[in-house]
């Protein structure tokens, strides 16, 4: 096994790690070639080093398209359109800027949300 190292598998490793199948321990050996791509990709670290903290990304964010039927016909809408549509509905604070063309200045209503 010369010129190899051992590497940390992390979280984000699949079922196979430089063009093989993952081995059942926490660890791998890899020469520096074989681990180039996977060191970039995050799926091992070197022994010597700290995992990387696990990152949990938010369900949802203003972005994110929702799915929205209505006569069942279905309505894609921005998160941000949806959230100023509640908003402006329930009475609540300022809703925000909307990232397409909903009207506010017009009573809103799901007949006038923007569809994709």
């Amino acid at each position: 096994m010369s010129g190899r190292q051992t590497y940390t598998i992390t979280a984000l490793a699949g079922p196979n790690l430089a063009g093989r199948r993952r081995p059942k321990g926490p660890t791998i050996e890899l020469t520096p070639a074989e681990a180039e791509y996977e060191l970039r990709a995050g799926t091992i670290v070197a022994a010597d080093q700290p995992l990387p903290a696990p990152t949990v990304a938010p369900a949802v964010q203003l972005t994110d398209t929702i799915t929205l039927t209505r006569n069942g016909a279905p309505r894609e809408v921005l998160v941000s359109d949806f959230v100023a549509l509640l908003r402006a509905e329930l009475g609540s604070a300022e809703p925000p800027e909307p990232s397409v063309g909903l009207d506010l200045s017009a009573p809103l209503s799901t007949d006038n949300l923007p569809v994709s």
